[in-house]
């Protein structure tokens, strides 16, 4: 088979024909579109061809089912609607021909080859495969006088993605033009080709519907690109009617509507308009972004010219209560040919990922300011002009919002031991965890109302935390987790407690060099505090304690008790060498006190 290595004309374009009823006049309409399927998601997808002569705007309105019905025309008996066509008188239908499909359809019987000839005039083959060697079509006067009235080899391959084998054609270069003269109806058509190791097969078991169609016969845009300040062009054309029987072209009537498919930015879109006088046009369309397909051959796509800008953004606010609000303030600029100018009018927002949080737009002097909305979590927000295809993406500022969220303690306790020390401990129990430590304050406050921080601990990766700090012989004590980023203020339950401070007064040592294994006599007097006064701590026990020279450890040498005044006398051998103090034994409610240690040398 020949294939075409010709390129078409470009004013040579193809559309679609539709009847539509005005007034009782009837009009052609052109309606093109690129080559599309819907998908099993109802999405349509532009077909893929193979790169032989290819055909990548295909009209999306030709279905195959009814190969000559108009995209639009619901009357019968027309021209254009072979579906519909009840005519018995038709040249292609014989006595013998008991076929019952209409003129302009297709033979449909199992093995069979299809033809029809589309509204732009194209003749398409249905039942071959992409391999099909050599392929031409030859349209006859009747089947019986054999007589034919054109013959076409140049032929092009077209096929809907996963649509299998009944959106598959081989379509004619140019449209179909019979002798001047031949009148509209159905003719058969004799389809000679060859398989690949095969014989030359011939099917003449096709017809086609020939009648008049109108086409777009050239088209252009006005601008060859688009930009931000520059994103309406005008596709401008000319329309022709083709009359078979008079053999020629006529200017498309005044109101004939025109559409032409196109995809822009990724999406359909239609450039709507009619014919006016002398089978012009000019249709203004402003599109999405860069048009990359269209419906008619020769037509350009047309790219665009981003634009770059930049932006800066602050936050008044970084730490929020859920659905909490903040201000957005900064300054957009676009580059320009004389330099960074305001991006007066732009729309800004600011998102995560939970959504937009807040939008405005630009000032005059490139400003912006704009209240916005915190979510429910602690995200990152970012800043950005509102994405177009027109900008070349210049990021975000962003920043990262904070929710805090609440915790609690358990294992909560705290003490005061005799020797003054407050021990807490406690367990923070938070969604976030512990991976990072949690810092926490141990207070103290005499009355439970005014508190002071004693000492600042952290927590474990276990979420634990113990703290000891020297304490006060009465109060209140309590954790408290100030408010972070991560977590929320918290304050655990407030502990009273109570310990009786104690003293040793004139305490001394007699003699002052004692003998070895000798004696050694501790006197003094032990008080307590009471409502802030001194007083004697009558049956306090007490205890001598030494320590030799070199040595860590303090044993007892002797106790005794204290007495009505609090006066205590204590009497002990002397070891040798060493220490000596004496102390207050361990007592529920009170403080441990002891003496200053002193160092005796024994003779």
């Amino acid at each position: 088979m020949t294939r075409s290595k010709r390129t078409l004309p470009p004013a040579l374009v193809r559309a679609a024909t539709v009847f539509v009823l005005t007034a009782g006049v009837t009009a052609s309409a052109l309606t093109t579109a690129p080559m599309a399927v819907a998908d099993g998601r109802g999405e349509e997808r532009p077909r893929a061809t193979d790169g032989r002569k290819a055909e990548p705007n295909r009209a999306a309105t030709d279905r195959r089912e009814e190969p000559t019905r108009a995209a639009t025309d619901g009357r019968k008996g027309t021209p254009g609607d072979a579906a519909t066509d009840g005519r018995k008188d038709t040249p292609a239908r014989t006595a013998t021909d008991r076929r019952e499909d209409t003129p302009s359809r297709a033979a449909a019987l199992p093995g069979r080859l299809q033809a029809t000839l589309r509204g732009d005039g194209r003749l398409s083959v249905l039942g071959l495969d992409q391999d099909t060697v050599s392929l031409q079509v030859r349209v006859l006067r009747s089947r019986e006088s054999g007589v034919v009235l054109g013959t076409f080899d140049e032929l092009t391959w077209n096929h809907i993605p996963n649509t299998g084998g009944w959106n598959a054609t081989w379509d004619t270069v140019d449209p179909v033009r019979l002798p001047p003269g031949t009148p509209a109806g159905s003719y058969p058509v004799e389809i000679v080709y060859r398989q690949p190791g095969g014989p030359e097969l011939r099917d003449t078991n096709a017809s086609v519907y020939y009648s008049e169609y109108t086409a777009i016969t050239s088209a252009s845009w006005d601008r060859a690109y688009t930009d931000y300040d520059h994103r309406t062009l005008t596709l401008s054309g000319t329309a022709e009617t083709w009359d078979p029987e008079l053999g020629r072209a006529r200017p498309a009537a005044e109101g004939t509507p025109v559409n032409v498919t196109l995809i822009d930015n990724g999406n359909w879109g239609h450039a709507d308009g009619a014919v006016g006088a002398d089978g012009r046009f000019a249709i203004p369309y402003t599109p999405r972004g860069a048009i990359t397909r269209t419906s008619l051959d020769g037509l350009p796509t047309v790219p665009i010219r981003k634009m770059t800008y930049r932006l800066t953004a602050d936050y008044d606010r970084l730490r929020l209560r859920p659905g909490g609000e903040f201000t957005v303030t900064g300054r957009a600029e676009r580059l320009t040919d004389d330099g960074w100018k305001p991006f007066t009018g732009a729309s800004v927002r600011t998102s995560d990922r939970g959504g937009v949080r807040g939008q405005g737009t630009v000032a005059a002097d490139g400003t912006f300011t704009y209240p916005a909305t915190a979510g429910d979590l602690t995200r990152t927000v970012t800043t950005e002009v509102k994405p177009s295809p027109y900008f070349q993406y210049a990021g975000s500022d962003g920043r990262i919002i904070y929710i805090p969220v609440a915790a609690t303690l358990t294992h909560h306790k705290i003490t005061l031991d005799p020797y003054g020390t407050v021990k807490a401990r406690a367990v923070l129990n938070t969604p976030k965890g512990c991976g990072t430590p949690r810092p926490l304050n141990l207070q103290y406050s005499p009355d439970g109302k005014k508190w002071s921080v004693l000492r600042t601990g952290a927590t474990t990766t276990a979420c634990a935390i113990s703290i000891e700090a020297p304490g006060k012989p009465s109060g209140y004590y309590r954790f408290q987790h100030p408010e972070t980023n991560q977590h929320l203020e918290l304050t655990g339950p407030a502990v009273h407690q109570v310990r009786v401070p104690t003293r040793i007064t004139s305490a001394k040592l007699t003699p002052a060099r004692p003998e070895r294994g000798g004696k050694l006599t501790a006197t003094g007097t032990l008080q307590r505090q009471v409502n802030g006064g001194w007083n004697a701590h009558p049956g306090a026990k007490l205890v001598l304690s030494f320590k030799a020279r070199g040595s860590d450890t303090w044993r007892a040498i002797t106790t005794g008790t204290a007495g009505r005044t609090g006066g205590y006398s204590l009497k002990g051998t002397v070891p040798g060498d060493g220490s000596w103090r004496v102390e207050t034994q361990i007592a529920a409610g009170y403080l441990h006190t002891e003496t200053k240690v002193t160092y005796v040398d024994a003779r």
